[in-house]
């Protein structure tokens, strides 16, 4: 359930001897600062993405929409680190990004269905990241694999929007959610195909399933922000 540690010697081999990740891409660890070059710097697209996300992003007034460029910059930098570092101790800011990222979602949409409040947002997006980040923990103790934290969140996501597409004030067009499911799923089956070593070239220190995974994810991400800039737009934020 762990990845093997670095070679002794090798930058951040103690950290991974004392703390592994606890999945083993297919991609084969170098004795380098840059631990995964190809899932190192396949990060570079959530950067980019969010990028465009904040220039985009700026006078409008959805709820939450400010939010998103900032989640998905520290959703890319976390990545970035935990990939160059191999280490568990900056994999659990990997999750945290996610959860960033996931959170706001979730928070939006709790919103959407009613949650009132001021500061609801704020709120439930913090419930997401420290209950998430406590999971992360226990699940790493355990042995239980960390990733099934985020299918789950993911499933919350598609049943809220399931619950908000019943109401009278639902979307009228879901056609960048669309978007966001197809890149998010095969994004999914990148990932898979790599820790299964279906698609699988260690060697290769340019393209890799999980790095594939990085770039078909921001954007996703990135059509996800049009979904709710749509809402927002709308009134419907």
């Amino acid at each position: 359930m762990y990845a093997p540690p670095l070679q002794p010697g090798c930058p951040w081999s103690a950290l991974s001897l004392l703390a592994p990740p606890n999945v083993d891409w297919c991609e084969a660890p170098l004795c380098s600062w840059v631990v995964e070059p190809a899932n190192t710097w396949s990060n570079i697209a959530y950067l980019l993405v969010a990028l465009l996300l904040w220039r985009r992003s700026q006078g409008k007034t959805g709820r939450g929409l400010g939010l998103f460029a900032p989640a998905m910059l520290l959703t890319g930098l976390f990545s970035l680190v935990y990939h160059a570092s191999y280490n568990f101790f900056t994999q659990f800011f990997d999750f945290v990004g996610m959860f960033l990222w996931l959170g706001l979602l979730l928070a939006i949409n709790r919103a959407r269905l009613g949650a009132a409040g001021g500061g609801a947002i704020a709120r439930d997006l913090g419930f997401v990241v420290a209950g998430g980040s406590v999971l992360v923990v226990l699940f790493y103790l355990l042995g239980i694999p960390i990733q099934l934290i985020v299918l789950g969140l993911i499933f919350v996501l598609l049943g809220q929007e399931i619950a908000c597409s019943r109401r009278p004030d639902r979307p009228d067009d879901y056609r960048w959610y669309a978007v966001m499911l197809v890149l998010l799923a095969s994004a999914s089956v990148f990932s898979a195909l790599d820790v299964t070593r279906v698609f699988c070239d260690p060697d290769n220190h340019f393209l890799q399933g999980h790095a594939t995974w990085h770039l078909l994810s921001a954007l996703s991400m990135g059509a996800g922000y049009m979904f709710y800039e749509q809402l927002g737009a709308r009134g419907r934020g």
